[in-house]
């Protein structure tokens, strides 16, 4: 398939598949460490449920809060999707309480064709050339949810979809520092692997389907240079330090409603990496670019990324 903006555009639409799922995320020995904050940011009555400023993001928490640092997730829509709670994919708003995190939701800008985007990587999505700086103002997010909330600065996470996807990568590039993992569905790494210089290694979570036409599992398609989910992976790997070549078979699991049996094989490179740090790639076997996924797959995402910690 050759790489068209607008027939892209319309493929990244799918965005509204959602699952209802349940995890479980228990807080560190020194995450109650709270006497050194402000009172209300231990007061949930007085946290803020937008931040962002001119553009917004979204905050949920826990209602069941009682004390304590908590992680923060951060969701990225895909093109041409948006903040708003119900249609974003997965929806991680139905694990705030059992998996006690802060989950931000946040909003892209609108380009001149209508559609909201991120201005992800050097592959993506950028279709106008706005030069709109996302990192910086996902960065200023952050920065506000420090500020307000009992935020545990060791396990900040972003994950997003595809363009959504992209952007969590450049997160992890440019903010390597500040966040403990990501988790990408059908978003690649940068395209000129030299783009990215990370001050610090940051684990990595890749989902991707065989059978995605829109952003190709193996990589460059007709007209749109990309690595491979494999590639994108293992440059992540490398970078904290893993055996490349030590690749870890965890077996197959049932994510997708609509594919017969375990269609997704999971692997991890986990032999000589730094301490806490690691790097998965899910597989879905004939999975195209939004699969049908059941509950288990956005508690196992949420899971794998609070098992990482700065």
């Amino acid at each position: 398939m050759s790489f068209r903006p607008h027939t892209f555009c319309a493929l990244l639409f799918l965005f509204c598949a959602s699952t209802a799922c349940v995890a479980g995320g228990p807080l560190g020995d020194d995450d109650d460490a709270t006497a050194d904050l402000e009172p209300e940011n231990t007061d949930p009555t007085l946290w803020p449920d937008t931040l962002g400023g001119d553009r917004i993001a979204r905050l949920k928490w826990p209602s069941n809060y009682s004390g304590g640092r908590l992680p923060v997730v951060i969701q990225l829509h895909g093109f041409t999707g948006n903040g708003q709670w119900q249609s974003q994919w997965p929806q991680l708003d139905g694990l705030v309480d059992t998996a006690n995190i802060i989950l931000v939701s946040g909003e892209g800008t609108v380009n001149a064709g209508g559609d909201r985007f991120w201005n992800a990587t050097d592959a993506c999505c950028d279709l106008y050339g706005t030069g709109v700086d996302d990192v910086a103002w996902l960065t200023s997010v952050l920065d506000e949810v420090v500020e307000h909330f009992p935020v545990d600065e060791d396990r900040v996470y972003f994950t997003g979809l595809s363009n959504g996807g992209f952007m969590s990568y450049r997160m992890a590039c440019e903010l390597s520092e500040r966040v403990a993992a990501i988790a990408s569905v059908a978003g690649m790494d940068f395209a000129d692997d030299d783009a990215c210089s990370p001050e610090q290694s940051v684990s990595v979570l890749h989902i991707h389907g065989t059978a995605d036409e829109t952003v190709p599992y193996n990589g460059s398609n007709q007209g749109w240079t990309l690595p491979s989910a494999g590639e994108s992976v293992e440059r992540w790997a490398g970078r904290a330090g893993c055996d490349v070549d030590d690749v870890t078979d965890e077996g197959s699991q049932d994510y997708v409603t609509n594919l017969p049996g375990e269609e997704t094989e999971t692997r991890s490179w986990l032999t000589g990496c730094a301490e806490g740090r690691s790097a998965s790639l899910w597989t879905i076997l004939d999975g195209p670019h939004v699969p049908f996924f059941n509950d288990d797959l956005s508690a196992d995402l949420v899971n794998w990324l609070l098992q990482h910690s700065r």
